[in-house]
């Protein structure tokens, strides 16, 4: 049997502290932090669901880091970035999203996806996803307004796209 070691109460509480600082400083950073500007790949990971996960370290020393600050990113195969990856395998698994595209060329986040077992294209942001198909009505900010119903997959991927805009 090993040996217990006896902690003192403020040696606990100061860890306890430091724990919760350093989980509010990656919480900070990763706010704040452009995950489009260029890191240290560590890792790369694909997955079946067509996205590959990055394990990249990210300069954090401006927020007061070391500046080794890991972190997960999920990106579609063309290199554009999806999000976290938790967020993105729901996505995938819940609406069957396996094509990953960014709203408008400048954008710098993908916030579109088409499912091919659905024949759906969805748009979401971190609030809101709503998914498109052949005859459904068109998505249209304006109250009041009859619109379209959709009649092609080209269709269903502008509504995704307005309803991605309209969220975001």
């Amino acid at each position: 049997m090993g040996k217990k070691i006896k902690m003192e109460k403020s040696e606990t509480e100061s860890g306890k502290e430091n724990r919760n600082i350093s989980q509010r400083h990656k919480l900070k950073a990763l706010k704040r932090i452009d995950p489009l500007d260029k890191q240290t790949l560590i890792r790369r990971r694909w997955n079946k669901f067509g996205f590959e996960v990055r394990t990249v370290e990210v300069d954090d020393s401006d927020f007061g880091g070391d500046g080794k600050l890991p972190m997960k990113l999920a990106y579609n195969p063309s290199g554009e970035w999806i999000g976290d990856p938790k967020t993105v395998l729901r996505l995938a698994k819940k609406y069957g999203i396996r094509i990953w595209e960014k709203r408008t060329p400048s954008s710098c986040v993908c916030t579109i996806g088409f499912s091919p077992e659905t024949q759906k294209w969805h748009g979401w942001s971190h609030r809101a996803i709503c998914g498109f198909e052949i005859g459904m009505y068109e998505f249209n900010c304006i109250e009041g307004k009859l619109t379209p119903k959709i009649e092609t997959l080209s269709m269903a991927k502008d509504s995704a796209r307005r309803f991605a805009r309209s969220v975001n």
